[in-house]
């Protein structure tokens, strides 16, 4: 069998299996692995380790080192014990993004130095423990290492083991070993002269060795320290020791006691609990002040929390050092301060207080303060004012009760004891059964919210029943056992209610019907009250920890809580409850979607309920799509609507079928065989032709849409609405673009005669398309201007809007008229805010806008605010996913700045989404593009030409902007060996940019490709510099970089190192590393080099480093706006905000808001950065 882990921590940090030592190799290995033996078996995150071995200083590749850091601790620990057939594989594991070193705590000298030191027996044995803890150390805790963790503990246990010196010398006096004691004590005071618990210790055993006058010089000595070094006196117990000795009275061995009379509290001190978890920073707060008492200095401090939650077992943790530190404690309950209580009277409790606090420091723990009656009151403020004069530590415990009495600290120090983190709960539920929790178990263990007591009661019930059955170390519930789940939850949750008052209990019920999360002024509207007269019942549920902030919302902290309420109320009271509070929320003024999930909720429609859903479906359909279909199903399920209702309902649940990606061919069908509404007729024949095209049945599809246009009682809005379907089946099932804009301008011109706005702006986008595959990006423009005039203010035709809006950025950006650009992204995103719409469209165009911009880090904070299922783009109803899209662009930013790791997962991502229809292949340039970054990065140019062979099939996606990936192609297939391949590449950039009426993007591509097959610098530096002028970073600085390596070539060496430093200057702003090592490596051959330009990390100090958005984003910071504020001005999404503060708060260098305050005043650009300019210009 493998011998078990056995691990060194006081000293330099090592591990053994039996007598073989483990390699845990450098110092930065090292550190993680005192990281995870520490937190034995807990899992710890990735972001905990970087903080605690880097800080808030870490590398750029802190993942990415610490990743290799694990993978070689996993080597080392993986390896064979000699002898043994056995790995040990399962010692260092990874727990999702967390690792888990599994180790035997009593394997740690750590754990061991804890349980000698703290062992309390007869003099003897606690001299032999302590002795033994202390020949634990082998050197300083944690040796040579650095970072946070390391210098925390390192501070913390040194502090312990002086403690545990100090006992070991106090032991060694009461039994009489002075001269030992001396020894150890005169060594320890020269190398601690200013704590005063080794002096006092020094000249008690001066004085019991006939010392006296050495004893009262060591008084001396220690005031003179303490008064030059602090500006202080000695404290009071070091001061009576002396006066003791001056007086020739018996002196008192501080720590060990006397046999003096003492008062008997109705309370004894608890034990340590030996299944407590959690709370590391809650015990060490607690020790730091033990360790702070022992030299003298007092506190006043009250722990509070829900009942339950762990008061007492954290106090007997956190206050078990204090023996060893030489500190009494006495436990006490608030009754016995009343006036019959031990404790009382005030003057004996005081005097107690006094002769204790002059033996040893005194810890007075007082549990229940909330029942103190107003003598115990007194009492408590009497003692609080005495832990300013003597070595008193007054703690007192309280659960959170609002009704309860508070009681005022008197400049105490409060520890508000929150909920255990979910992995304490079921470690906590793990050690009671003895193995790990099963899948059930668990689930019911998290319903007890981090509530320890509830936890204990809830798996020691399971536990007493005999409902848990244990099957290869896993604990769960037997499903044989005939358990109630969701009854049991319901008794748990119920628990945490029991201290409210009839009042908040009342709104909180209300409350539960509004789900989870709800609104101050929902749940007024509801109740019938104003939200002031809410308030008294929502802080005190707050207070009681029910309820928390969500933002601009409320929301209950535990589910099982509101669902526990819920179901208080038989389920056909909550019917009519829901429906109610439906057309409450109506008459309020509500959002549309907060009054449709009340009916959701209720599930029976009345008349009213069919009404609003009619008025509002469209509205609903916006908000939420899964929503809308619910209530049309349970409308429809209804007897309440008349015969024409139920016909708009069924035309609607039709529509939002479709919408979302469905087949509702049947029930189309089946509405027009029996409908008499030509509307209704003609929509569901628009309907049926976009599900024969989706079948692949295009010849089909155009054939129906040509019969249902010309069909006498269709709306001619309708008619104008099938021509330009038609348009776009004959553009893109028949690649067919001149029959496809005739057939665009027709379906123009009817819509226009009817006034149709859906049918205007469809017919004006179909021709934008056309346009823009012809690279006639300003008749496009046109079109798509004209689309949005006509769209624009139908609250019907948002969707369609935002889909517009980005085909005029696309437009835009091929006109270079990028400050247009980046107005019509800001125009987008507050449309997106406005209507609550999915906003993954618009995060995807400002990223790919911001890439061509060099906005790197803006980029990369719109795609990591993408949520949920991958963003779609709509035109005509029919979707095309960009995840190709989305995937492509992260991994371009980070195959440009050289990060591997991440630059392969991106591509990896994307790979798994399928290359199928026409949208797909438009949409995937940028992955291809880094398919072949990563194949150049690998050294494999064959394997990156292949990547870009797609590019060059003219068929391959026709609305692909081929030419901006057609230079880099050319240079890599020339440096590949492969001429024809350029050829190629520049023949199609020279046909791209024929074909724009406004030379423009493919102009300057084929002069690129034109220039680097010709080998001539010239005509790249001149479309560098067009590049410069129109903010365009990214093509500046490649183009720049061509030009230098041809410049090199032709001998012009001058003129190729000016250019070289001009690419690298974007380089490095930018971060591209990669692009870096790139230009270096081409033009190391003729002597040019790198020369104060950095790496190529971005730039991490400096007003400078900041770009768009974050420039205005600090200065809002610097203004004291919070991030949902900011994300309000500037029509930004949250979680863009929290990203745009993180990255700023990295390139200004600070750590905090406040410290960026002062970063944002005096600021200005360094000296001799290239003038760029940004696209900051009028179309």
């Amino acid at each position: 069998m493998t011998a078990p882990l056995r691990v060194q921590l006081l000293g330099p940090v090592r591990a053994w299996r039996g007598e073989q030592e483990v390699d845990l190799g450098t110092a930065g290995r090292r550190a993680v692995f005192a990281i995870l033996a520490m937190a034995a078996g807990k899992a710890v995150t990735r972001e905990e380790l970087v903080d605690g071995v880097w800080g808030e200083d870490p590398p750029a590749r802190a993942v990415g080192i610490l990743h290799t850091y694990i993978s070689d601790l996993r080597r080392s620990l993986q390896q064979r014990v000699r002898g043994s057939n056995q790995s040990t594989e399962h010692v260092l594991e990874s727990v999702g993004s967390a690792y888990a070193l599994h180790v035997d705590r009593t394997q740690l000298d750590v754990t061991r130095f804890d349980a000698l030191r703290s062992a309390a027996d007869d003099l003897g044995a606690s001299l032999r423990s302590v002795t033994a803890a202390l020949a634990l150390w082998q050197g300083e805790a944690f040796s040579g290492l650095s970072g946070p963790f390391a210098e925390l503990h390192r501070a913390r246990l040194a502090e312990l083991r002086l403690a545990t010196l100090e006992r070991r010398c106090a032991l060694l006096l009461a039994l009489g070993n002075q001269d030992s004691a001396i020894t150890e004590l005169a060594g320890l005071v020269r190398e601690h002269p200013r704590r005063e618990g080794l002096r006092g210790l020094l000249m008690v055993a001066l004085y019991r060795a006939g010392r006296r006058d050495e004893a009262l010089a060591e008084f001396e000595s220690a005031r003179e320290v303490l008064v030059n070094e602090l500006g202080l006196d000695p404290g009071p117990v070091l001061q009576d020791i002396h006066d003791r000795i001056q007086a020739q009275q018996k002196v008192p061995i501080p720590g060990i006691g006397t046999q003096h009379d003492q008062l008997a509290p109705a309370t004894r001190q608890p034990e340590v609990p030996t299944q407590f978890v959690g709370r590391p920073r809650e015990v060490a707060w607690l020790r730091a002040l033990v360790v702070a008492l022992a030299d003298g200095a007092g506190g006043c401090v009250l722990v509070e929390g829900e009942p339950g939650i762990g008061k007492s077992a954290l106090l007997a943790v956190g206050l078990a050092d204090a023996p060893v530190a030489g500190c009494r404690v006495v436990w006490a309950l608030g009754e016995d301060l009343s006036g019959d209580g031990p404790l009382a009277p005030i003057s004996r409790l005081l005097s107690f207080v006094d002769q204790a606090c002059a033996e040893a420091p005194l810890i007075l723990v007082i549990d229940d303060v909330q029942w103190l009656d107003e003598t115990g009151l007194l009492a408590w403020h009497r003692l609080s004012r005495l832990t300013q004069q003597l070595p008193l530590l007054l703690v007192g415990a309280r659960r959170t009760n609002p009704t309860a009495h508070h009681v005022d600290l008197a400049g105490g120090r409060t520890l508000a004891l929150s909920r255990l983190h979910a992995d304490d709960v079921h470690e906590l539920a793990a050690r009671i059964v003895g193995a790990s929790l099963g899948t059930v178990l668990r689930g019911l263990v998290d319903h007890a919210a981090g509530n320890p007591l509830h936890v204990r009661e809830l798996v020691d019930g399971l536990v007493r029943e005999s409902m848990l059955r244990t099957v290869d170390g896993v604990a769960d519930v037997d499903p044989s056992s005939g358990f109630d789940a969701h009854r049991a939850m319901a008794v748990v949750a119920a628990r945490r209610l029991e201290f409210l008052s009839p009042t908040a209990l009342d709104r909180l019920r209300w409350a539960a019907l509004l789900g989870v999360e709800f609104d101050l002024a929902d749940l007024a509207a509801i109740v019938g009250a104003s939200a002031a007269d809410l308030v008294g019942a929502v802080e005190e549920a707050t207070d009681a920890g029910l309820l928390v902030d969500a933002g601009n919302r409320l929301a209950f902290r535990d589910p099982a809580v509101r669902q526990a309420l819920y179901e208080e109320r038989p389920a056909a009271v909550r019917t009519t409850l829901h429906r109610e509070s439906a057309k409450a929320l109506a008459h309020a003024g509500a959002p549309v979607e907060r009054t449709a999930a009340q009916l959701a909720a209720a599930g029976e429609f009345d008349p009213w309920s069919v009404q609003w859903l009619l008025a509002n479906v469209e509205t609903v359909a916006g908000r939420d799509p899964g929503l809308v279909l619910t209530l049309l199903d349970r409308a429809l399920d209804s007897t309440s609507p008349t015969p024409e209702e139920r016909e708009f309902l069924l035309v609607s649940q039709v529509r939002r079928q479709f919408r979302l990606g469905r087949q509702p061919e049947a029930a189309s069908r089946a509405l027009l065989d029996i409908t008499r509404d030509p509307a209704h007729a003609a929509e569901m024949r628009w309907i049926l032709a976009c599900l024969t095209y989706r079948r692949g049945d295009i010849a089909q599809a155009i054939a129906d849409l040509r019969a249902a246009a010309a069909d006498p009682s269709a709306p001619d809005f309708w008619a104008a609405r099938h021509d330009t379907l038609r348009a776009q089946f004959e553009r893109t099932g028949l690649d067919d673009l001149d029959t496809a804009e005739a057939t665009a301008r027709a379906a123009l011109v009817d819509a226009t005669e009817a006034n149709d706005a859906p049918a205007i702006a469809a017919a004006e986008q179909e021709l934008w398309y056309v346009e823009s595959v012809r690279r006639n990006h300003s008749a496009a423009l046109t079109h798509v201007n004209n689309a949005l005039a006509a769209a624009t203010g139908n609250q019907h035709l948002v969707d369609l809007q935002i889909n517009l809006l980005g085909a005029r950025l696309f437009s835009l950006q091929n006109l270079d008229r990028l400050t247009d650009g980046t107005d019509t992204v800001a125009r987008t995103r507050a449309m997106v805010r406005r209507t609550g719409l999915p906003s993954g469209r618009v995060h995807i165009g400002a990223a790919v806008h911001y890439y061509w911009l060099g906005r790197w880090d803006e980029a990369l904070a719109e795609l990591d605010s993408i949520i949920g299922d991958e963003p779609e783009i709509t035109i005509f109803d029919l979707r095309s996913r960009v995840p190709l899209l989305q995937y492509g662009t992260a991994a371009m930013i980070t195959g440009h700045r050289g990060d591997t790791e991440q630059l392969h997962a991106h591509l990896r991502t994307a790979s798994s989404y399928p290359v199928i229809a026409p949208g797909d292949q438009e949409n995937s340039d940028f992955f291809l593009a880094a398919k072949a970054t990563a194949a150049e990065q690998d050294g494999d140019l064959a394997a990156a030409v292949s990547a870009y062979e797609p590019i060059l099939d003219t068929s391959y996606g026709r609305m692909t902007l081929r030419h901006q990936w057609l230079p880099d192609l050319t240079r890599i297939a020339l440096d590949a060996g492969e001429p024809d391949v350029a050829t190629a590449a520049l023949h199609l950039a020279q046909a791209e940019a024929a074909a724009e009426t406004v030379p423009a993007r493919a102009f300057h591509a084929a002069q690129r490709c034109a220039a680097l097959i010709a080998q001539d610098p010239e005509p790249l530096l001149v479309v560098a510099q067009r590049y410069r002028e129109a903010g365009r970073r990214v093509e500046f600085a490649i183009t720049s970089e061509d030009a230098a390596v041809l410049l090199a070539r032709r001998g012009e060496i001058d003129r190729a190192r000016h250019t070289f430093r001009e690419a690298l200057l974007i380089y490095a702003e930018l971060g591209a590393s990669w692009d870096i090592r790139r230009a270096e490596s081409r033009l190391r051959e003729f002597g040019i080099r790198r020369a104060g330009v950095s790496t190529g990390q971005p730039t991490v100090a400096g007003w400078h480093a900041l770009v768009g958005d974050e420039v205005r984003v600090a200065e809002l910071v610097a203004l004291g706006r919070s991030n949902p504020e900011i994300a309000a001005e500037l029509a930004l999404s949250r979680r863009v905000v929290q990203a745009h503060v993180s990255r700023i708060m990295q390139k200004l260098g600070v750590d905090s808001r406040a410290a960026l305050t002062g970063k944002v005043s005096g600021h200005s650009a360094p000296a001799g950065t290239v003038p760029i300019e940004t696209g900051e210009r009028s179309g």
